[in-house]
């Protein structure tokens, strides 16, 4: 239980606009109400007309539509389905640090003309509303991944689909920015003699994770250190570490050529082979799935 919402719960909630019944919490920031893995954030909401309740995590939102029927109504949320201003999602409640319940939200980001703004819910109608039992419910890997979407688009069976971070549900890196196109730092990606058109650089450590939904039948890449990286390679498919390239130092590489069968999940990721990360930036070439399984 996070909060009960009874006697003096809003000590530790606050607000920007008291005249508004909107309120934020950091109490999901404490351990003492760190979600379990794989839980659904619920509680309970009684509005007396129909309304739209956001739920914001950060920079990430939740909406969902109220009945309006004067009863108590249920609302259940995955962290797949809170959305940043580009749409982007994440896939666990690991570090969080704000919560709030609000009938809109407008989420911003960048500067200047590249500034991207979304606005999120509607004006509250009505009565305000009330609340009880915020809480992580247990949930499991199976019902999150039912939940997700493939963001691969769909090829002929043999033909790649390559992995960029565009199709990704979740991209970490230790370093600004992702590059993915023939040219790293404007220098064309060259292999042992061999240029190669696609590449998706990030800097360590990195993760890059895709949702496959069962539908792929074979990755393969190759795994090369940038110039002057010490660093390793890891593949994880479906929570199961199948592919560990070991310190790999300057052009150095590795091939990975993995089978995909029944696959919901693939993870990239770039460690700084525990020497700090400085310069280590690292190259998934020629990334690819192939062969949806009927």
């Amino acid at each position: 239980m996070i909060e009960n919402f009874e006697g003096d719960w809003k000590k530790e909630w606050f607000t920007y606009r008291p005249e508004d019944w909107a309120r934020r919490t950091h109490k999901i920031y404490d351990d003492k109400w760190k979600a379990p893995p794989y839980a659904k954030l619920a509680l309970e909401v009684r509005s007396a007309e129909p309304n739209k309740l956001v739920v914001r995590l950060d920079d990430f939102v939740a909406e969902a539509q109220l009945k309006g029927d004067g009863q108590w109504q249920e609302v259940v949320l995955f962290p797949v389905d809170f959305q940043d201003v580009e749409g982007g999602s994440f896939l666990e409640w690991s570090g969080l640090r704000e919560l709030s319940l609000s009938a809109k939200e407008t989420l911003r980001s960048g500067r200047g003309p590249a500034r991207k703004t979304r606005v999120v819910g509607a004006d509250w109608k009505g009565p305000d509303p009330t609340f009880r039992n915020l809480r992580w419910v247990k949930g499991t890997k199976e019902e999150l991944n039912a939940r997700r979407t493939i963001k691969l688009p769909k090829t002929a069976r043999e033909s790649p689909i390559y992995l960029t971070p565009e199709y990704a549900d979740f991209v970490s890196f230790g370093m600004d920015p992702i590059h993915f196109n023939p040219k790293v730092h404007d220098i064309p990606l060259e292999v042992y003699g061999k240029t190669y058109e696609y590449c998706m650089t990030l800097h360590a450590p990195s993760e890059a994770t895709f949702f496959l939904g069962g539908k792929y039948a074979r990755f393969r890449a190759i795994a090369v250190p940038g110039r002057v990286a010490t660093v390793e390679f890891k593949v994880i498919v479906d929570d199961k570490e199948v592919f560990k390239s070991g310190l790999l130092k300057g052009r150095q590489l590795r091939i990975v050529d993995l089978p995909l069968k029944d696959a919901q999940e693939i993870k990239l990721i770039i460690t700084d082979g525990g020497n700090g990360k400085s310069g280590d930036w690292a190259h998934w070439v020629d990334a690819w799935v192939v062969g949806a399984n009927d």
